[in-house]
C-alpha cells in the first residue's frame, strides 16, 4: 500500500540526530524521498543509508540520501535544491528543522550569549530558506520552521 508521502522529494535540515533524524525515517517509511542534511555530514550519510536500505527492504519506495549542509550558507541551500533535483527531479517539501542550543549549567553560571546564539541561527536559516526555497519553481508557499 502506498504512504501518504508516496512519490513525494523532502529536504530535511538537522536530519543527522534527533527530531531531525526521526522526521526523515517517518518520511521515507511513508514512501518519501529524503535528503538528509546536516553539518555532520557523516551522521547524515550514516542515517540515510541506514534509511535506504530499509526502505530497499521492505519496498515502502521511500529513499534517502545524506548531504553535508550549513543552513545559514546560502550556497548550501542552492546545493541541497540541485542535488534533489539531480537525484529525484523536483523538491516537494522541506522541513527547516536545524538548530542549536546550549549546554546545561547552573543558573548563575549562564551568560545571555547561549540564549542569542540559537535565535541568530534560526533567523539565518528562516531567511537563507525563503531566499532558495520559495522561488523554486513549483515549490509550494509552505514552510514548517
Amino acid at each position: 500500500m502506498p504512504g501518504r508521502l508516496e512519490g513525494k522529494v523532502a529536504i530535511i535540515t538537522g536530519g543527522a540526530s534527533g527530531f531531525g533524524a526521526a522526521t526523515s525515517k517517518r518520511f521515507a517509511q511513508e514512501g518519501c524521498k529524503v535528503l538528509i542534511c546536516d553539518l555532520n555530514e557523516s551522521g547524515a550519510q550514516d542515517v540515510a543509508s541506514k534509511l535506504d536500505a530499509e526502505c530497499k527492504k521492505s519496498s515502502e519506495g521511500g529513499a534517502a540520501r545524506g548531504f553535508k549542509m550549513n543552513v545559514c550558507e546560502r550556497d548550501d541551500w542552492a546545493a541541497a535544491v540541485k542535488a534533489c533535483v539531480d537525484n529525484w527531479g523536483r523538491v516537494d517539501v522541506c522541513v527547516n528543522n536545524a538548530g542549536t542550543s546550549y549546554k546545561n549549567k547552573v543558573g548563575l553560571e549562564l551568560c545571555l550569549l547561549p540564549f542569542i546564539i540559537p535565535g541568530i541561527l534560526s533567523l539565518l536559516r528562516i531567511y537563507a530558506y525563503h531566499v532558495f526555497m520559495l522561488p523554486f519553481e513549483g515549490f509550494p508557499l509552505k514552510s514548517m520552521t
